[in-house]
């Protein structure tokens, strides 16, 4: 058989194409199937890949095919150098599953935007809030009012379906012109969600993540947003707090909190139930189930308010992450799970899928243009848009 040419590539795009995707020498050699050493000389300048390995190159390390033929590494191509790592990574690298993530989030804000300028739509910034970012609370209120979200709508989710009020926060969220998107194939321990206020303000969640685990982290995120610090965060709270860092971390959870659980709503409700400091968990789980939250951020917010203590905050919270984690084991192990549609309409949002929509019904895109879009075959187009309509929100007919 003939071998196919050789690649005509520089050898620092090849070595930056590998670099940005997180992959080490051996790693990137094994997908690719060939030796290291040949990765090794491909970079170096001393061989060429050939077109056959360079398309397979290209496919694992998530890059187009053209970007490999520029003349040198392109500038200002990654913002990865402005995300903040989870505490317990430290000095360690991004995933190459995080790195293509935030590529895919880079990229879906970019064909919005272009989207979005064919119907003649700038971008509408958020509401600007009147509060001072020392006070939560106040802070909070304020993003609940422009969301539009009262206790009596909230209070009428059902709780044994928590999809409900995740369904419910992200319809206000993406009503106020924020992107909101899964990414599924991040470990969870490593990114819960992350948040990009340029060029178009977008969330992304971790969809392995629990309902009530995401709308904690969609509440949290969208204070990022709103007080302009975006990056990759922690949704949990640390006791040490003295870097700039660490502090917003704990200023967008209690906004988060402050949104979801009111403070004077909360407590009514629970010196209802009980007076602490110690709590049962049927307590915790009627505080949980009544706000739509997780069991931890109701415990969490019953620490904030001084309700209980922080010896007993820490052993329940030990407590349901084993019992999370075991869940999570536990369906990792299952045959089951979401269908592909479900899984596609998650990646990519219902704004930008409604964005797309009323592009192609305005007749600036084609039909072939608005499959290529929404990343399926044009025969699949109504399929995403049925899995669409049957996730609570209307959809357009392509």
């Amino acid at each position: 058989m003939a071998r196919t040419p050789e690649a005509l590539v520089e050898p620092s795009v090849l070595a930056w194409a590998r670099g940005s995707a997180g992959l080490a020498v051996d790693v990137a050699a094994k997908k690719i199937s060939v030796k290291p050493e040949r990765i090794e000389q491909w970079e170096s300048g001393e061989a060429r890949p050939s077109i056959a390995q360079l398309r397979k190159a290209a496919t694992v390390y998530k890059r187009p095919l053209a970007v490999f033929f520029l003349p040198e590494p392109p500038q200002g191509f990654d913002a990865l150098r402005d995300f903040r790592l989870l505490p317990e990574s430290g000095d360690q690298p991004w995933s190459p599953e995080l790195r293509v993530e935030v590529r895919r989030a880079q990229e879906q804000q970019q064909t919005a935007l272009e989207l979005l300028e064919l119907l003649g739509e700038g971008i509408e910034p958020l509401p600007t809030i009147d509060a001072s970012q020392s006070d939560p609370e106040v802070f909070g209120d304020a993003i609940r009012s422009h969301l539009g979200v009262t206790l009596d709508v909230q209070k009428r989710w059902p709780a044994s379906q928590p999809h409900v009020a995740f369904r419910a926060w992200a319809d206000a969220i993406e009503a106020l012109g924020v992107l909101v998107m899964h990414a599924r194939k991040v470990d969870l321990d490593e990114m819960r969600g992350f948040s990009l206020a340029e060029p178009l303000p977008t969330i992304v969640l971790n969809g392995s993540d629990s309902p009530r685990g995401r709308v904690f982290t969609l509440l949290h995120e969208l204070a990022h947003l709103f007080i302009h610090a975006t990056g990759i965060c922690d949704v949990r709270e640390r006791s040490q707090t003295t870097t700039q860092d660490a502090r917003i971390e704990t200023f967008c959870n209690r906004v988060a909190a402050a949104v979801l659980m009111p403070r004077t709503a909360f407590e009514q409700r629970a010196r209802g139930i009980g007076s602490g400091p110690e709590w049962s968990d049927d307590q915790i789980e009627s505080l949980s189930g009544e706000f739509s939250v997780s069991r931890e951020a109701a415990l969490r917010r019953l620490l904030t308010l001084g309700m209980t203590t922080h010896a007993f905050y820490e052993a329940r919270r030990s407590e349901y992450l084993k019992q999370y984690r075991a869940q999570r084991e536990k369906e990792r192990e299952s045959d089951g799970g979401p269908g592909y549609y479900r899984i596609k309409v998650g990646s990519l949002g219902h704004e930008y899928i409604n964005i797309a929509l009323e592009t192609h019904a305005q007749g600036h895109i084609s039909r072939f243009e608005l499959a290529d879009v929404l990343d399926v075959k044009v025969r699949n187009v109504e399929k995403l848009l049925d899995e669409m309509r049957g996730s609570g929100r209307s959809a357009g007919a392509a």
